[in-house]
């Protein structure tokens, strides 16, 4: 079928404080703002899926033949979130936004998305020619909690912001799951979770894994790193698995980026100091060597807090340093904070 309107277009609703529940939508939606597969608006009170492991009950998928084109605010389920939205796959075969936000499940997050995917891959699967685009969300607001999600999907930002769960976040990630990822960007950040992790936002319980591919990076961001680009938050309880990150693609000027594993930029903490805290980082940085003029195992440069991070890998390709640039780390490449 296929569904035309302004604002609060949906598949299904186009605005809704119910509950929606379905095995499979397919459907092909636009609008102008607030536009979904399922719902163009889900406001508080609302919630899109079930608990498939209740009796009788099932998961719910977004199928390959559903098309989402919005202005602003363009989601495979939802244009914006203010409820709750569980248990769902993106396959959408495409999701067009030309400005603001762009999400493998809602455009923008300000209530709970829980135990969702976005599996849809190619260039135009989750795509924003000017704004931010992440693979559950454009933007995690202050209010947002986005909890065991995974990306195993495409996202692009031809002219703005991409990360891999969401391009910015206020809010609250946890447990989020990255594995065999494309992320496009072409602003100063990018990340495999985000491309920037703001003042009170939190990310923890990360996991990028390499189980079915690995998580590549590109553009000509000069803020790289495999969870958050820039953080001036917290990002704590992270793992990031040995070869995961494929950091070939990226199209900077040489001697210009600041990369780590984890976290490109910190202004804000890295790790904590509960048994559980610790970041791991475990994967090699041997690529793009010209590129970097601050490279460390886990954070490219700090000037806010690490706590309890651990590198076990290799970083540079052999050549020397001087084929790296400024500063070089195992933890740090630079550090100014402690």
């Amino acid at each position: 079928g296929r569904v035309d309107g302004i604002t609060a277009v949906g598949g299904v609703a186009g605005y809704n404080v119910g509950s929606i529940a379905a095995k499979s939508v397919a459907v092909q939606v636009s609008g102008t703002s607030q536009t979904g597969g399922v719902a163009g608006f889900n406001g508080a009170g609302g919630t899109i899926g079930i608990d498939p492991y209740a009796s009788g009950s099932y998961a719910m998928t977004i199928e390959t033949g559903t098309r989402v084109s919005s202005a602003t605010n363009g989601g495979g389920v939802t244009g914006r979130n203010e409820g709750l939205i569980q248990f769902i796959t993106n396959n959408a075969g495409s999701i067009q936004v030309t400005n603001q936000y762009a999400g493998g499940i809602a455009g923008s997050n300000n209530g709970r998305i829980y135990a969702c995917s976005h599996n849809a891959t190619g260039s135009q699967a989750l795509y924003t020619s000017g704004g931010y685009a992440g693979g559950i969300t454009g933007c995690n607001e202050a209010s947002g909690t986005l909890q065991n999600d995974t990306v195993m999907g495409s996202v692009t930002a031809a002219n703005g912001e991409a990360g891999g769960v969401t391009a910015h976040n206020y809010g609250t990630i946890t447990t989020p799951f990255v594995d065999n990822a494309d992320i496009r960007g072409t602003s100063d950040a990018i990340g495999g979770v985000a491309a920037c992790n703001e003042p009170g936002a939190l990310i923890k319980d990360t996991n990028l894994l390499n189980r079915n591919g690995t998580v590549r990076l590109y553009g000509p961001a000069t803020k790289v790193g495999g969870i958050v680009g820039y953080n001036a938050g917290t990002v704590k309880t992270a793992k990031v698995k040995n070869n995961v990150l494929d950091l070939s693609g990226l199209t900077p000027t040489a001697n210009t980026v600041t990369a780590g594993g984890a976290v490109g930029e910190n202004v804000g903490t890295v790790g904590g100091t509960g048994d559980k805290d610790a970041v791991t980082v475990e994967t090699d940085l041997t690529q793009n060597m010209d590129k970097y003029c601050n490279l460390g195992g886990v954070v490219g440069s700090n000037s806010g807090a690490l706590v309890q991070c651990t590198y076990q890998g290799t970083i540079g390709d052999g050549s020397g340093i001087n084929v790296v640039g400024s500063t070089v780390g195992g933890i740090a490449g630079s550090n100014n904070g402690t």
